[in-house]
């Protein structure tokens, strides 16, 4: 999970380019609201000018080390984070040890059929947590669960069925919680987390009805709205 906060860069000349504008806008937000951190959901797309092997579905990590003086505004503003409280910091990391269990801060992480079971598992677990909580820790919870098992996705495609259920039920929280509370009750700004998590929703259901599209694996549709 990339939470690393990035210092914008300035041009040759001194002058502020939109990529410093863009963080220090973001730095002074953080600052304003008390967040502690970003995670990227979605980069800035590479174009044919910038590699030869351009695929429209690759993405540039702009918080890289390089030439940022070459994105314009227009690219910055297509950038995607989910602001980060110390909460939902903890909670990314509460479930990147739930889901990876003891491979969690190993160095090569080996998956079969079996971590299909630690999925639909941690979801009857997080399903179970996510009663009498309030709109906004129900919202950090589902950021953290929906994150990790889609950055670590082998579950998608190495399972031996009835993984809609889980498919479903994520989708069936995400559109209650979403439907019966305003931004206020769900504890999210509206400037960077709001559309960060509807990307990342998005992003998820475009891979898991693709894996039953492309490869067969049949996980259900993900009605999140």
């Amino acid at each position: 999970t990339s939470t690393t906060t990035v210092e914008g860069s300035s041009g040759d000349d001194g002058t502020k380019t939109p990529h410093y504008l863009y963080f220090d806008r973001m730095k002074a937000f953080k600052k304003e609201h008390n967040l502690t951190g970003q995670m990227l959901v979605r980069g800035i797309a590479r174009s044919e000018e910038d590699n030869e092997d351009y695929d429209e579905d690759e993405e540039e990590d702009t918080e890289e080390e390089g030439d940022n003086s070459k994105y314009t505004m227009e690219q910055m503003e297509s950038l995607r984070f989910i602001l980060l409280t110390d909460n939902r910091r903890n909670l990314l990391e509460e479930y990147h040890h739930i889901i990876l269990g003891d491979q969690a801060d190993g160095g090569i992480m080996m998956f079969n059929t079996s971590f299909s079971y630690e999925i639909m598992d941690s979801w009857a677990a997080c399903k179970q947590r996510l009663t009498r909580k309030s709109p906004s820790q129900k919202l950090d919870i589902l950021i953290a669960y929906t994150h990790t098992i889609m950055e670590w996705d082998v579950w998608m495609h190495d399972n031996e069925g009835d993984m809609d259920v889980v498919v479903k039920g994520l989708a069936t929280s995400w559109r209650n919680l979403i439907k019966k509370n305003d931004d206020a009750a769900l504890g999210w700004d509206q400037e960077y987390t709001k559309p960060g998590v509807m990307e990342m929703l998005s992003q998820f259901k475009k891979k898991v009805e693709s894996m039953g599209e492309d490869y067969g694996y049949d996980l259900g549709k993900f009605k999140y709205m």
